[in-house]
């Protein structure tokens, strides 16, 4: 028969496998991680990445925007594109490929590493409003993309603060290939 101490014995081991078990679920691999390195780390690579190639990126522009000092991203328009910028709350449609900036471990010189994350070989572009990030865009992204037109191309570097979170440095090529009809009308 279970009495009240067997009762509150049980119910504290019970509790207390829990918490262990909750514990060990949660464990992320970061424990013990410098998240100060990492940015620190971060920024040195973005820093040698724009000494080794803005002059070629600018080259390449019809158009740079410099966001660095403020929200973080880098915006080459490559190919003006139609009509008026896209600004906020507009449906849009973009194609994409993705690279990674990374240290090259042989020269240790900052490297695009393609991934093959990409949606050029889809048959559907990526849709989303733009100004809502909630829909699994980036928010560097999103504030490239509301700074072009229809059928516009550009380059972005988006830092991880305000791409993928995660201390990886995004460069992105994106192509408007829609906007919403009623927009310019």
């Amino acid at each position: 028969m279970l009495n009240k101490s067997n009762f509150y014995h049980s119910f504290i081991l019970v509790g207390f496998l829990l918490s262990a078990l909750f514990t060990w679920g949660c464990d992320d691999g970061y424990s013990g991680v410098d998240y100060r390195q990492l940015e620190e780390d971060e920024k040195t690579l973005l820093g040698e990445f724009y000494a080794s190639a803005m002059d070629t990126l600018v080259s390449q522009s019809k158009d740079t925007l410099d966001f660095r000092e403020t929200t973080g991203l880098m915006f080459f328009e490559i190919e003006k594109g139609d009509g008026e910028i896209i600004g906020s709350g507009v449906e849009v449609s973009f194609r994409y490929k993705y690279y990674q900036l990374e240290m090259d471990e042989e020269t240790g010189e900052a490297v695009l590493y393609d991934g093959g994350w990409s949606n050029y070989d889809s048959d559907y572009p990526v849709t989303y409003t733009t100004g809502n990030t909630g829909d699994g865009i980036y928010e560097g992204l999103d504030q490239g993309i509301r700074n072009m037109r229809l059928n516009g191309k550009a380059k972005m570097v988006i830092p991880s603060f305000i791409g993928t979170g995660d201390f990886n440095t995004l460069f992105a090529e994106v192509e408007v290939t829609a906007v919403e009809l009623d927009y310019y009308d």
